[in-house]
């Protein structure tokens, strides 16, 4: 038997998520994630790659946007470091297990104008990718534009339910047309101060279920579809 949770449900979307192409890279490398809610910019990106005694490397970095798809660029994080005038964190991880060691910066952005989010933006990704060991390559210069359009469709008919007997809540929606058929889902307590964070990535269908919910809790969930550009 099952009974409804006091759930506010929040139907939100302007959330970009780009992916670009590397002959080098591989899925996953370089991850945009422009949030018009806490009005940040993320940046997730590998800088160092060791696998079986070869080593992927992506070093001397640069990133810059510019308002609209044409006009200057404006320069704003250089090799692990935010310029001045940006305010935000860098945050570098690393994750280590037998002959593996992955790691990646995640740069975040918090000061940008407000027509960051309101407009279609471009962003400019720079930097020298050196790949040795088991293939020896020369060092390559990348550089990479990205085009974040300023509407993105919201999800519907978003509902949540949860069994009286356990915790979990079940999240289910309707789709959003395509390309736009992968989804973030995010969560966080009805209470004053509560912070939002992220439960789920790139989900493919509309239902999810939240096996971290407890129950006699009540949360504010928000699913926020994303867009993905990949060379597969």
């Amino acid at each position: 038997m099952k009974k409804i949770l006091f759930i506010l449900l929040i139907l939100s979307s302007i959330l970009a998520n780009a992916q670009l192409p590397s002959p080098a890279f591989g899925p996953q490398d370089l991850i945009y994630t422009r949030d018009v809610l806490t009005g940040e910019l993320w940046v997730n990106y590998k800088n160092l790659d060791i696998s079986n005694s070869c080593t992927d490397e992506f070093i001397f970095v640069r990133l810059y946007y510019r308002i609209g798809t044409s006009g200057n660029w404006i320069e704003m994080f250089y090799n692990n470091s935010l310029l001045s005038g940006y305010s935000g964190t860098v945050n570098i991880g690393n994750n280590s297990p037998t002959n593996f060691i992955r790691n990646r910066t995640l740069v975040i952005i918090n000061n940008l104008p407000g027509n960051f989010f309101s407009e279609t933006i471009q962003l400019r990704w720079t930097g020298n990718y050196q790949q040795k060991y088991c293939t020896p390559r020369p060092i390559q210069h990348v550089d990479y534009n990205a085009t974040l359009q300023s509407v993105m469709p919201s999800v519907t008919n978003l509902t949540a339910d949860s069994d009286i007997s356990c915790d979990g809540a079940n999240i289910n929606f309707t789709a959003t047309p395509a390309p736009y058929n992968k989804y973030n889902v995010y969560r966080k307590l009805k209470e004053p101060n509560s912070t939002e964070e992220l439960i789920a990535t790139e989900i493919s269908g509309t239902r999810f279920y939240d096996n971290t919910a407890i129950k006699g809790k009540t949360y504010v969930y928000s699913v926020r579809p994303v867009i993905i550009y990949s060379d597969g």
